[in-house]
């Protein structure tokens, strides 16, 4: 049996592992996969022509493949636009997402599928607010959205530390690499699945009301030419919850995220469990948890309807879990390497996803501008003064 054509759109590694992931499927033709790879620009295009149309996947033997690529959506010669009929979307980056979805909206139509996996927080405002608009709310595809619960780990690159263009190949040997095409698997995860959590988007949704769903999601899973595709990925266990379900998750993990990585970045922490050392560090985690809590519950009033809500948005059970994972001296702070970079959109992210829900809201949250702002103004001394110290 045939495989319906795919389409992969993105920038990161995972983008990369997730297109081969899908050519490897037994089901495609053997001379080149039904896959087309979506990138951002012709010279991208043309360098992947030039490394041979190849994703370079290093690690326990993994197949190489050619693959299809285009840069625009598709056409045929008349010029009149194709349908997508299953996209899949790897993309963090706020703006460029917004610029992707912009571009192949309208080979978008309503019985296609659409994929995002981790998108940037904020997403499903962006997509009725920014993309499909009320007026154009009839032409949605099908939406699904995707959260993986490893990420860079998987796809850390093995590089040598006097060449940054050689890799580790599944020998353990130095071998030369196109980086831009090249993502060499953890050797930690190579005999493990990366767990795909999937919901479903509604077209329509009021934050008043909490989103019936089950029995549309349990349609769509069934007979979906994309998530068929997507339950047979040999490296991803993908599996369906609820939209509200989702919600909590995420907002979950952006509450720990957030206050762990701000303060780490704020005080210079390059492992989190330095936080400890901080005096105290529980007064300012509660403040953070307790005023995000607040915006979120006031932002999404249908959180409340949900007989979970108070035992998952709970500032004790945050606070406990953000402790039990400030107590792990091997993790190293994402905001660390951020100041380093200077990164200052980067740093802005950290917790600018409840500002902008606060001021969206009318709901004042004032601890959380106040860490914003000091975390801007640092960044900003440091690049001066690097910019300084530069010319001097």
């Amino acid at each position: 049996m045939s495989l319906p054509r795919m389409y992969t759109l993105g920038s990161s590694p995972l983008f990369l592992l997730v297109s081969h992931e899908i050519a490897k499927l037994s089901e495609h033709p053997k001379s080149i996969p039904n896959l087309i790879l979506l990138l951002s620009d012709p010279l991208k295009l043309k360098r992947f022509l030039n490394n041979d149309s190849r994703i370079s996947i290093g690690g326990n033997n993994e197949p190489t493949f050619q693959y299809m690529a285009a840069c625009t959506p598709p056409a045929l010669v008349t010029e009149d636009k194709v349908i997508i009929d299953n996209l899949v979307v790897v993309e963090k980056n706020k703006q460029k997402l917004l610029t992707d979805l912009n571009q192949y909206k309208g080979s978008l139509k309503g019985k296609s599928n659409l994929l995002l996996i981790n998108p940037p927080m904020g997403i499903f405002e962006m997509l009725w607010d920014s993309i499909w608009k009320e007026n154009e709310r009839q032409l949605m595809p099908n939406i699904f959205v995707g959260l993986t619960d490893k990420d860079e780990a998987i796809v850390t690159s093995n590089r040598s530390p006097n060449n940054p263009n050689l890799i580790l190949n599944s020998n353990n040997n130095l071998v030369k690499r196109n980086r831009e095409f090249s993502v060499n698997l953890n050797p930690m995860y190579w005999n493990s699945k990366i767990r795909l959590l999937v919901t479903r988007a509604p077209n329509q949704f009021d934050v008043t009301k909490s989103p019936t769903s089950t029995l549309l999601l349990n349609q769509l899973t069934k007979n979906n030419d994309l998530t068929g595709v997507m339950n047979k990925l040999d490296r991803f266990n993908t599996s369906y919850i609820e939209f509200t379900d989702f919600q909590f998750l995420r907002l979950e993990r952006t509450i720990i995220d957030g206050c762990v990585e701000s303060l780490a970045a704020l005080y210079d922490c390059k492992y989190i469990h330095e936080l400890l050392i901080v005096k105290n560090v529980d007064h300012l985690l509660r403040t953070l948890i307790r005023e995000q809590i607040y915006v979120t519950i006031r932002s999404y009033p249908h959180l409340t309807q949900s007989t979970n809500c108070n035992v998952i948005l709970s500032e004790d059970r945050i606070f406990e879990l953000i402790m039990m994972k400030l107590k792990d001296l091997k993790v190293k702070s994402k905001a660390f390497k951020y100041m380093n970079r200077l990164d200052i959109h980067s740093i802005n992210d950290l917790n600018s996803y409840f500002i902008d829900l606060g001021y969206k809201n009318k709901i004042y949250c004032k601890w959380n501008i106040m860490l914003n702002s000091l975390l801007k103004g640092k960044t900003t001394i440091k690049k001066e003064s690097s910019t300084a110290n530069t010319y001097m």
